[in-house]
């Protein structure tokens, strides 16, 4: 998933006795992957180039007709393989550093710590919202354009209804889709319950 078309994201899988056990991951800005420059943009195909999921790598081998897609679509592809390669070494060195803990721990071990990092971070994320008086709290704030209609307000609203150590965030209040670029993936409600 890309929060915004210049975030590139590379993600490896790292397997421990066949199973698949963890990802490392790696989320960079690039400054150039296509789309227009210092213009403004009326739909996501002018912002940049649009890759699916894909494996840019082949049996562990770069797959070079797919980064050949990335490099015709930038302005300074040596600089985006350079970008490219900062990422491949980050992902490789988790899964090297991964497969070492594996390796002394054992797979199990490794399992129930990531657990305990889960369940102990639910909790102080709990206990943490417990000490937020029970109600309902709400903020108002705009964005001054979409960069398209320039001085159309658009509001951003948010309510907070905290409840013990739930703490739904409802975001139904902020502003319809824009023509500029500002959108996001529709939800209504986001909610801090596990």
């Amino acid at each position: 998933m890309r929060s915004y078309l210049n975030h590139m994201i590379f993600t490896l899988p790292i397997f421990h006795d066949g199973a698949l056990v963890a990802f490392s991951s790696s989320m960079a800005h690039w400054p150039d992957v296509g789309g227009v420059l210092g213009g403004v943009t009326r739909d996501i195909y002018a912002e940049d180039l649009q890759l699916p999921f894909v494996k840019i790598c082949q049996a562990g081998r770069q797959a070079p007709e797919r980064t050949a897609i990335i490099c015709a679509n930038c302005r300074l592809p040596d600089r985006a393989m350079g970008d490219f390669r900062a990422e491949m070494a980050v992902i490789r060195t988790g899964e090297r550093r991964v497969s070492r803990l594996l390796e002394c721990d054992g797979g199990p071990t490794f399992t129930e710590s990531a657990w305990l990092i889960f369940d102990q971070s639910e909790r102080l994320a709990r206990a943490a919202v417990r000490t937020i008086p029970d109600g309902v709290y709400e903020a108002e704030s705009f964005m001054d354009d979409d960069g398209v209609a320039l001085g159309r307000y658009i509001p951003i609203r948010v309510r907070v209804e905290v409840c013990g150590d739930a703490i739904p965030f409802d975001l139904s209040g902020v502003g319809a889709q824009v023509a500029g670029y500002f959108n996001a993936v529709q939800f209504t409600v986001l909610c801090l319950m596990f």
